[in-house]
């Protein structure tokens, strides 16, 4: 929409293309490193503990919430991490603490 606004039809391709781009292009770097790389007993033991790992991860909102908390904390308002992880971990322990 702010790309169509500011630059038409061509500022609107080019505000998907900006958005879309990047990922594309990582995703096919990582696929090209993968047909190439992918046979490595190495990388095949890695991407399948990576998978146990990803699936042992609970399904539950309150970690989305301290994500969001420390991204507004360093991302947007531009505190140090060292702040904000000192603030939140308290919290966050308190919260595993309790079940």
């Amino acid at each position: 929409m702010i790309g169509y606004r500011f630059g038409g039809t061509r500022g609107a391709f080019a505000a998907a293309a900006g958005l879309l781009g990047a990922p594309l292009a990582i995703l096919l770097a990582l696929g090209v490193l993968y047909q190439y790389y992918g046979a490595l007993p190495m990388l095949q033991r890695a991407l399948a503990n990576t998978l146990s790992l990803a699936a042992a991860l609970p399904r539950r909102l309150r970690p989305w919430g301290f994500l969001l908390l420390a991204f507004a904390g360093v991302g947007v308002m531009r505190w140090p991490l060292l702040y904000v992880m000192a603030a939140l971990a308290p919290f966050a322990m308190a919260a595993v603490w309790r079940r």
